[in-house]
């Protein structure tokens, strides 16, 4: 229910998810009352449709025709009327065009532990770099939860995030210094940016380039031209000393997501510990 809450006025310029996420009357719905979501029920029934219709002739048969009407009939044409009448610059190319590749995720080792997120076209690589420089942390000697575990996460978060909106992007299309961020070296570095007795105030992001493994043409990874990120960024935030009498676990950071009166995509988060 904190999410709804949360983005109430968020509703306010979207009236139709009024409709799905609030009573009729405008009020919010209580914990165990059941939220009924009939034109995603419908746009899955459609899907359901397509696959049956084309399943004799074998499940990926079925399969590609569930996903083609989703991307390139009927379901794409009302999505796409929807974002044009609110001005969005999408037109029906857009949804036909696409197509998921499979891609290498990303990973590291954490204390023993392989851990695997998608690649750097997402923003799953920062858990992975938060790991590397949580590794560098006794944290199981601070206590679970305790103030000096919930400020080093948080200081490590920073730093990783600070790298995501630096160097973060589509690797077709940008050259990522993938295995710089995630090198177990640079992690150190960035662990010694975070200090024990003080939250940090900047948006300070590292550079990984130095630690990326570089081709015969100087370039990161493939010799194909591409764009190179840009150098490392420094914010000042706000002023913000940490006092562990003052210090409180932090909600997860919420993920506002537009959610359309045809299709609505569940978005789900994850946290690790």
């Amino acid at each position: 229910m904190a999410s709804i809450q949360n983005n109430l006025k968020f509703f306010e310029r979207w009236p139709d998810n009024k409709r799905y996420w609030l009573k009729p009357d405008g009020s919010m719905y209580k914990a165990g009352e059941t939220i009924r979501l009939p034109t995603l029920a419908r746009t899955l029934n459609r899907m359901v449709e397509a696959e049956r219709s084309a399943s004799k002739r074998g499940r990926a048969a079925g399969i590609a025709a569930a996903r083609d009407r989703f991307y390139k009939g009927d379901i794409a044409k009302e999505m796409v009327a929807f974002l044009q009448q609110h001005q969005a610059p999408f037109d029906l190319s857009d949804f036909a065009e696409f197509f998921a590749k499979v891609e290498e995720p990303a990973t590291t080792n954490y204390r023993g532990y392989q851990v695997y997120k998608h690649s750097f076209g997402s923003q799953g690589p920062a858990l992975l770099e938060t790991l590397n420089i949580l590794e560098n942390f006794d944290l199981k000697g601070m206590g679970r939860n305790s103030a000096d575990y919930i400020h080093t996460l948080i200081e490590a978060m920073k730093l990783s995030y600070a790298d995501r909106d630096t160097y973060f992007a589509d690797p077709s299309f940008v050259q990522v210094p993938g295995e710089g961020l995630l090198s177990k070296e640079y992690a150190k570095e960035r662990a010694r940016r975070i200090n024990p007795h003080h939250a940090s105030s900047e948006f300070v992001a590292g550079d990984p380039r130095p630690t990326t493994p570089r081709s015969r043409s100087g370039n990161t990874g493939s010799r194909t031209s591409r764009i190179r990120p840009p150098r490392p960024a420094r914010h000042r935030v706000r002023n913000c000393s940490r006092s562990p009498s003052r210090t409180r676990p932090t909600s997860p950071s919420s993920i506002k997501t537009a959610i359309f009166s045809i299709a609505r995509p569940a978005a789900v988060g994850s946290a690790a510990q």
